[in-house]
């Protein structure tokens, strides 16, 4: 499992937290918006569907309305056509209402027609209309009958056209299924073969005369409409059996028009199916013209509410899918501002746990003991952080031992190096004696010279040595008294330029003219870190310049040591400072020394709150810059201990805490 996991491993490691939470967030947000976006399609898409589906039913209601007039025109006409004049003016008040809901179709085609694709059949049933109008006057009764049969079927074929570019023939659940087969298919078929058991009824009680084919005729279509009844029927029992609250609305409406069917069935069988039917009688044909009416306004009306019923479901349908695409869209919101807000607190967490790391280090760093690490957090990177200020609690402890013993040594030292140098002063004052008795013959003569002159670098060294020892410990004092600094420039000039004339090299000296005449500061320290660069400077400079200046910036004093000498390498800049460091270490090396002039000089500039700063390149020389108060306090002995911690923590790469403005540069 790990294995397969190290490319996530290292590609996380390479990321700082908050380009993790993004990455994550970003293959978190890239399936969801993808899963998001589909799903918002697809709720579209529903919408879209089941809002056509109304359309369709829209569309449809004028044109029932027409159907049930051309139906009745046709009757009507059947019984004018075959002798009866019972209905000249009900003909005439027909028309009009054909002509009314013909416009009432006209603009819902006008509204609806382009987008269902059905403005052409719609023209194409207007103008059969019209030429049966200007035919209707020369047509016998067949041809009327046929002509208004093709206008019914147009009709009947463009409610069916309605239901299918409208999503209707298609709507997938059971209840609204049904619905739509009854409005679509069943209910307007069953309305047609009554329609035509009217008409042809009508002509056969108009005329007074049924003749076989007739009989054949009517009973066919009487069978036919029993059937279409019976399935739509059927339909509406599939429809009340998934869905209740549909039957209460329809059952009672739908019994009813089953009853009036029924009635009207029965009226034909015992009317015109009968041996004895009466014929010719105006009183029965006017009875079955309405009781046939009735039966089929019964089944309009059913329709009616059928269509009404459908378009609730339709909208009932629309409004859930709406409120399920809201609750959807408001839950993930939620979801994502949880998940945000939750990253946003990881996160945050994890920068708690990090910033109390940082200041555990800073502690570190300062000098200062790490106390007990509490965090709110406890995941693994706050048990790491817990484990690290535990680490450096054990470090810090080991530090200060490390710090204590160093101190012990150096007080040591100090102690020795008193009790070495008086019997070095005794014999350095021996052998002068010696020197100047003129007793001594010439090779004991060079013998006590070179004994002085060993014996004076001894001396050095363990006054470097005692000089280191006692800043560590706070011994040495930094005394300010007022100076002529142009005048102790110039002596330490004089007192340098025969050790420059030694290797041949030319001391150049520079003071800037806008330092003071009188300056307050330690004479003795000043010439001491003067006269340690510049011998380091001559020491590794075998030809050319060597550079000597005091300049003023703002209220500091800057000395530069410049030389033309071998330089320094990178790599060892950062060492240069420490105690007993050779920039040559090996038994070959020209230069002579124990690599402790640097050091006295970095912790005297510090010891007085400056910097020391080198650039070097190998070949090319160096440039020492010292920046030291151009004034300097006095300092209390508190102060003097605090600021020699502070140098000698520094000389172990630490950094305690000092009140007092201090820092070093290398």
């Amino acid at each position: 499992m790990q294995r397969a996991a190290v490319p996530a491993i290292a590609l996380m490691n390479r990321l700082k937290y908050l380009q993790k939470f993004l990455l994550i967030s970003v293959l978190f947000a890239v399936p969801l918006v993808i899963v998001m976006s589909q799903y918002l399609v697809n709720v579209a898409h529903d919408i879209e569907f089941s809002a056509k589906e109304q359309l369709g039913l829209d569309y449809n209601e004028p044109l029932i309305d027409l159907l049930a007039v051309t139906q009745l025109h046709d009757a009507l006409m059947s019984a004018a056509l075959n002798g009866s004049t019972l209905f000249e003016a009900d003909i005439a008040t027909v028309r009009e209402t054909i002509s009314t809901r013909i416009a009432a179709v006209d603009a819902v085609d006008a509204e609806l027609g382009a987008d269902l694709q059905v403005t052409e059949a719609w023209a194409a049933i207007k103008a059969t209309w019209d030429d049966l109008m200007l035919a209707l006057p020369t047509l016998t009764a067949a041809e009327s009958k046929t002509q208004h049969l093709w206008l019914n079927n147009q009709l009947l074929a463009l409610i069916t056209q309605v239901g299918n570019n409208s999503n209707l023939i298609l709507d997938p659940d059971i209840d609204s299924y049904y619905l739509m087969n009854s409005v679509i298919t069943t209910l307007p078929q069953t309305m047609e073969y009554f329609s035509q058991l009217r008409s042809d009824g009508t002509a056969a009680l108009a005329k007074g005369a049924l003749m076989p084919s007739d009989v054949t005729r009517l009973t066919i279509l009487s069978g036919l409409a029993q059937s279409a009844l019976d399935e739509n029927i059927r339909s509406y029992a599939y429809t009340f059996a998934a869905n209740p609250a549909i039957e209460a609305q329809l059952a009672e409406i739908a019994a009813a028009n089953e009853q009036n069917l029924e009635s009207f069935l029965n009226v034909l069988n015992t009317t015109l199916l009968t041996a004895d039917a009466a014929r010719q009688d105006g009183e029965i044909l006017t009875s079955f013209v309405a009781i046939s009416t009735q039966a089929l306004d019964s089944s309009f009306g059913l329709y009616s509410a059928v269509a009404n019923s459908l378009d609730e479901l339709l909208e009932k349908r629309v409004d859930g899918i709406e409120q399920g695409r809201a609750f959807v869209v408001v839950v993930t919101l939620i979801t994502l501002v949880a998940t945000a807000y939750v990253f946003a607190g990881f996160y945050l967490s994890v920068k708690q746990t990090i910033a109390a790391l940082d200041k555990a280090s800073e502690r570190i760093v300062k000098n200062q003991i790490p106390g007990d690490l509490v965090l709110q957090s406890r995941d693994e990177l706050a048990q790491a952080a817990v484990a690290f200020n535990n680490v450096a609690k054990g470090l810090d402890l080991a530090r200060r031992e490390a710090v204590e013993a160093t101190r012990m040594k150096d007080l040591f030292l100090a102690t020795m190096s008193h009790e070495l140098r008086t019997p070095l002063n005794a014999m350095i004052g021996f052998l002068h004696l010696m020197l100047y008795s003129g007793q001594l013959d010439d090779d004991n003569t060079h013998m006590a010279e070179r004994s002085l002159a060993n014996t004076n670098r001894l001396l050095t060294l363990i006054n470097n040595i005692l000089d280191l020892s006692r800043i560590a410990t706070g011994g040495l004092e930094i005394v300010p008294t007022p100076l002529a600094l142009r005048h102790i420039s110039a002596g330490l000039f004089n007192d340098l330029k025969p050790l420059a004339q030694e290797k041949d090299l030319r001391l150049e000296l520079s003071v800037d003219p806008t330092i003071p005449d009188s300056i307050n500061h330690d004479e003795t320290r000043l010439s001491q870190i003067v006269i340690n660069l510049v011998s380091n400077a001559i020491k590794f400079t075998d030809k050319g310049t060597i550079d000597l200046m005091f300049k003023r910036h703002d209220e500091r004093l800057v000395i530069q040591v410049k030389d033309t000498g071998v330089g320094i390498p990178q790599s060892k800049q950062q060492l240069i400072f420490d105690d007993f460091f050779q920039v040559d270490s090996t038994s070959t090396r020209k230069q002579q020394g124990a690599g402790l002039g640097l050091a006295i000089v970095k912790r005297l500039v510090l010891l007085m709150n400056g910097t020391i700063n080198l650039v070097s390149d190998v070949g090319q020389g160096s440039t020492f810059t010292v920046e030291l108060p151009l004034n300097l306090p006095h300092y209390e002995p508190t102060d003097r201990r605090k600021r020699a911690e502070f140098v000698f923590a520094d000389s172990l790469n630490a950094q305690p805490a000092l009140d007092a403005q201090g820092s070093t540069s290398k």
